[in-house]
Order: C-alpha cells, then sequence, then structure tokens
C-alpha cells in the first residue's frame, strides 16, 4: 500500500485548495439553490398590496357641499394614509418639503358643478389640482414622482367610475353617482372578480391551483435538486484537480523511474491509483451530498416530503458525476501539465460546464444554437439526469422519468468511458 500512503501524502499537500473548491463552492452553491426558492409564505402569495403614500385632500369646494372631497376621503382611506394640510400656499409646501405629504389633491372651487356639465354635455372632465414631489400643477404634465403618477391613476379611475355611474343614471344627482362608484370600488376590494392566474376553465382552474401545502412540500425537493445541480462547478474543480495533481505527481519522470525499480509490481501501483481516485471521487460525492442534504433538511419538512426514489435517483447521477471528473482528470494529467496549468484547465472547463449545464440558467430558456453546443458536454446530461429524476425539466413534484433519467445517466457514464480510452491512447503515444 506504499503507492496508496503516497496518493495520500499528495493530496493531503493540497488539501486546503481541494476543500476551498469543495466546500466552498459547494457552500454557496447551496447557498444559491436556497435562496432562489421563495419562502412559503412568498411563493404563495396571490396578490400584490402597492405601498400606503400620505395624501392629503384640500377641498375649496363649497358650492358643492364637499360633496366630492368627502367621496375622494372616503375612497383613498383604504389606499392612503391621509393627512390633514391647511389650505395655504405656505403650508402646501412645507408639506411636501417635509414630507408630511407624498401627494396632495386640490378640489377647486365649482368642481361639482363642472363635472356634472361635463357629464351632460358630454366635454373633457375639469381637471383637479395636485401637487407632489416630483412637480406641481393640475396633472397637465411637467415633472412627475412615481407616487403622483400612482396616486393619479386612482384618482383618475375613481372619477370615471362615478363618471360612468353618472351616464348609466341620469336622473341621479353627483351625490348619488360617487357614492355607486365607492361602493362598486369596495365590492371589487371584497370580491374581486379577476386574478392573475392562467386562462382556464373553472375546472381546470381548481385542479391546477396549489394549496399552500403543497407549496411547503415542493421547497425541499427544490433545494436539493438546484443544490446539486448548481454544485456541478465545485465537483469539477475539487475532483477532477485532485485526479490531476495525483496523478502527474506520478506521472513524473523521477517518480516513473523510482517505481521501475523498485521491488514493486508496476501493475499493482497503477491499481492502487486507480483505487486512490476513485476512494477521491467517492469523497468528494459524500461530501456534495451531504451540503445537499443539509440545504434540503432547512426548508418545509425536510427530507419528509422528498420522494425517495427521486432523491436516490439524484444521489446516483452526483456519483456518476464524481467517476467522470476522475475519467477527465485522469485524461488531462496524461499530458503531464504542471499544477498550475492544470488549475486553469479545470477553471476554464468547469466555468464553462456549469454556465451552458442548464444549473445556472435553465435549460429550457436556452436557444437551440446554444442547447446543441451544451449537449456536447457531460453536464448538461448531469442536470437534465436531476430533471428527470423529478418528473422532467421545471417539475418537481412528477413521478420520476425513469427512461429519461436513464438515458442521461448513460450518457453521462459514456463520457466517462471516452475520457478513460483517450487517456489510455494519449499515455500510450506519450510513453514512446
Amino acid at each position: 500500500m506504499t503507492t496508496c500512503k503516497a496518493a495520500w501524502l499528495v493530496v493531503r499537500a493540497h488539501l486546503p485548495q481541494l476543500l476551498a473548491y469543495l466546500i466552498g463552492l459547494g457552500m454557496l452553491a447551496a447557498l444559491l439553490a436556497w435562496g432562489t426558492v421563495g419562502s412559503t409564505s412568498q411563493t404563495g402569495a396571490q396578490t400584490f398590496d402597492p405601498p400606503r403614500n400620505n395624501v392629503a385632500i384640500i377641498d375649496r369646494d363649497s358650492d358643492g357641499e364637499h360633496c366630492v372631497g368627502d367621496a375622494l376621503r372616503t375612497y383613498l382611506a383604504s389606499s392612503a394614509n391621509l393627512v390633514d394640510v391647511e389650505d395655504s400656499e405656505t403650508a402646501i409646501d412645507d408639506a411636501i418639503a417635509t414630507q408630511q405629504a407624498d401627494f396632495i389633491v386640490i378640489v377647486p372651487q365649482g368642481y361639482t358643478n363642472d363635472f356634472a356639465s361635463a357629464v351632460k354635455n358630454n366635454t373633457d372632465m375639469p381637471r383637479l389640482g395636485s401637487v407632489g414631489s416630483g412637480g406641481s400643477g393640475n396633472n397637465d404634465g411637467g415633472s412627475e414622482s412615481a407616487v403622483s403618477a400612482m396616486e393619479g391613476v386612482r384618482i383618475n379611475g375613481f372619477l370615471n367610475s362615478a363618471r360612468t355611474a353618472l351616464i348609466a343614471n341620469p336622473e341621479s344627482d353627483v351625490n348619488a353617482a360617487f357614492d355607486t362608484a365607492i361602493h362598486t370600488a369596495q365590492d371589487l376590494r371584497t370580491n374581486p372578480t379577476a386574478s392573475v392566474r392562467r386562462a382556464a376553465s373553472d375546472s381546470q382552474a381548481s385542479d391546477s391551483q396549489q394549496t399552500q401545502a403543497d407549496i411547503e412540500g415542493f421547497a425541499p425537493s427544490l433545494v436539493f435538486r438546484d443544490s446539486c445541480a448548481a454544485m456541478i462547478y465545485a465537483v469539477i474543480m475539487s475532483v477532477s484537480l485532485a485526479v490531476i495533481l495525483v496523478m502527474t505527481e506520478f506521472n513524473a519522470p523521477r517518480t516513473r523511474e523510482r517505481i521501475r525499480v523498485s521491488a514493486q509490481n508496476p501493475a499493482s501501483a497503477r491499481w492502487q491509483l486507480l483505487l486512490v481516485c476513485s476512494a477521491i471521487g467517492v469523497a468528494m460525492w459524500l461530501c456534495c451530498l451531504a451540503i445537499a442534504l443539509g440545504a434540503c433538511m432547512t426548508r418545509g419538512s425536510g427530507l419528509a416530503s422528498v420522494n425517495t426514489v427521486s432523491l436516490a435517483l439524484s444521489a446516483t447521477s452526483l456519483f456518476v458525476l464524481c467517476l467522470v471528473c476522475v475519467a477527465f482528470g485522469f485524461l488531462v494529467s496524461q499530458f503531464h501539465v504542471t499544477a498550475a496549468t492544470a488549475n486553469g484547465i479545470v477553471n476554464t472547463i468547469g466555468l464553462v460546464s456549469a454556465f451552458l449545464s442548464g444549473a445556472w440558467l435553465p435549460q429550457w430558456l436556452m436557444s437551440p444554437p446554444v442547447a446543441a453546443i451544451a449537449k456536447i458536454l457531460p453536464g448538461w446530461w448531469f442536470v437534465d439526469s436531476l430533471n428527470q429524476a423529478f418528473g422532467g425539466d421545471a417539475s418537481v413534484i412528477a413521478t420520476p422519468n425513469m427512461n429519461g433519467w436513464a438515458c442521461s445517466t448513460a450518457l453521462m457514464v459514456a463520457f466517462g468511458v471516452g475520457f478513460v480510452v483517450c487517456a489510455v491512447i494519449v499515455g500510450r503515444v506519450r510513453s514512446r
């Protein structure tokens, strides 16, 4: 076992660098996967609540008995914080400057009568005065802040609703029209007639919508799958580099000469090297699997909610990737590269493989030319095997696609065999 001990000494000499790649990059990948999967409350949210702004209403329309001002206060009370501002130019400027009010609506004198006249004669609606943080005026241009634009849209929508109500019932007065608009807005908030969902029939919609419990159950599976996929760069870097460092040391002329003149059988030395390189792959696989499982257990109900078959298939895919990286490291080592050169080669191959594999960018988002190039690398088939283990691309709850997983895993194995064959050929050529 002299060869095994010597190989271990080589690995131990570079252990800090290897652990930095494996543990550091692996933990980073798991954290990224963990953060990508939103919390169950965020995932299950069906509505968006806009921020509440500070809005003041200055009603100068005494002729209309402050009808419009009262209606606006009632309407905006559910979506904004109403503040009181004195009706003076100085007080208005101070309120905006000190951010006491984000937006001020001014109802001019005679607005109620002008509103009724515009509806009756089918002319343009009268304008309300407004002052916002982005400028002041009568909504007739100029600079406008996001707050002013948002509140302006709300108010204009409310006024148009009142206009529609008055048109529908010409016998009613402005007060009744604004009351109708307020009741309509309240009904919409209580019983919304539309939601942001995919168009479907009632039965299809009820079948496709996910309950909160379902969403909570998806998170561990997503985290485990995405953690394994995101660690492809860490696996390539750590496994391949470790194998290259060991094989390069034993391929050095002085080491080969010592093995040749020693009493140890050369065939035994080669088998021991194979055992050490395989052990490196297994050790790295166990570390990556532990990181992925640890990240999975921190979400939802943990491993209990992950399909056991999918978990086993994913672990097998990760194991095969580690062996493929062992074969790739064996191939690169046959060129007798230096440690610095090996680091550069593995870094380049690792980055390209990770980017084109679908671990960082979903495979279904890639254009056909990019996907065609990516399929000539084993990383693509590794990520695809993980997807198939959970039912297919972008799926996390379907039954594992055994045929798809087997095909992708077999292609990874074919890459590994190809690397070994090429390594043997290169080694034979260089030994002549």
